[in-house]
């Protein structure tokens, strides 16, 4: 779905505001883009303004543009808890994180470390975002699922880790703004209400409002995930039917499935294409 007049006016506003910054990609003042800004400061344009000059001077500051490139550790970037599985009913991302199964022990004493896996990880991310753009004249939003199975006192011990989350988080509301659809938590353990108290101050009201605690019920869990998600978009591990070693990736351009490890049967034989077709008329502007 298009933007109507008025956002396409107020994004070429935007747009001529912004003119004299080194905006680097194209990409990043194209309305599918730039309406993020306006939408997350309610279409307040001087505001708008002003959260995407910060913007451009992170990037700019922090060498985001080549964030993709950076050499990440090993055992850090084999650690991540994260992966891009399947897309939502709007055609948005389907993103899978089992935090619970992350070992905090690994961020100790790591934190700029952990910051450079973060924002490489959320320049990934956008890389999907822009080529659903790009590609299929979609606005682009994750439906996030977050397991929290096996989070324990360690992870919110861990100074590293909890100052890298709340960094991140930081990081997310300011200058990726828009980019969430939905976030399902589930197994909460009783820890999380630490974690909670901890992280909750630097979560925007909007995107608090986007967040769905369900607990440990995989029937309620089914319910409410598939409101936005097939049920082969998401792993067997939650209740999909979706491999659990399949996942997404971006890589030369495209987008394309692939398998972590070679899987018992073919019934799941990846193809160089999306594992199914993103819908063709739905409100990617929702």
């Amino acid at each position: 779905m298009d933007l109507n007049e008025e956002e396409k006016q107020l994004c070429k506003e935007l747009r001529d505001r912004v003119v004299d910054l080194k905006i680097g990609d194209p990409y990043r003042v194209m309305d599918f883009h730039m309406i993020r800004f306006l939408r997350a400061r309610g279409m307040d344009i001087e505001k708008a303004e002003d959260m995407f000059r910060k913007y451009i001077a992170w990037r700019l500051e922090n060498n985001v543009d080549n964030a993709c490139s950076w050499e990440i550790a090993q055992d850090l970037k084999e650690s991540t808890p994260y992966k891009v599985v399947g897309h939502s009913l709007n055609g948005g991302l389907v993103v899978y994180a089992h935090v619970g199964s992350w070992n905090p022990l690994v961020a100790h004493g790591r934190y700029e470390e952990l910051m450079k896996l973060a924002y490489h990880e959320l320049e990934y991310l956008t890389q999907f975002h822009k080529y659903f753009t790009l590609q299929k004249n979609y606005f682009s939003k994750m439906v996030l699922i977050i397991n929290l199975e096996g989070l324990s006192f360690a992870h919110v011990s861990t100074v590293d880790y909890i100052r890298a989350l709340i960094s991140l988080l930081k990081a997310f509301e300011a200058y990726y703004p828009e980019s969430l659809k939905v976030a399902f938590l589930i197994n909460a353990p009783w820890v999380f209400s630490i974690l909670w108290s901890i992280a909750k101050p630097f979560i925007s009201t909007a995107t608090h409002e986007r967040l769905r605690f369900l607990g440990a019920d995989r029937e309620t869990w089914k319910e409410e995930i598939q409101q936005y998600i097939a049920e082969d978009q998401y792993p067997e591990c939650i209740g999909g039917t979706l491999k659990d070693n399949f996942e997404l990736v971006y890589e030369d351009g495209k987008v394309v499935g692939k398998f972590i490890t070679e899987p018992e049967t073919n019934d799941n034989e990846c193809k160089d294409e999306l594992p199914a077709a993103v819908p063709e008329s739905v409100d990617m502007l929702d």
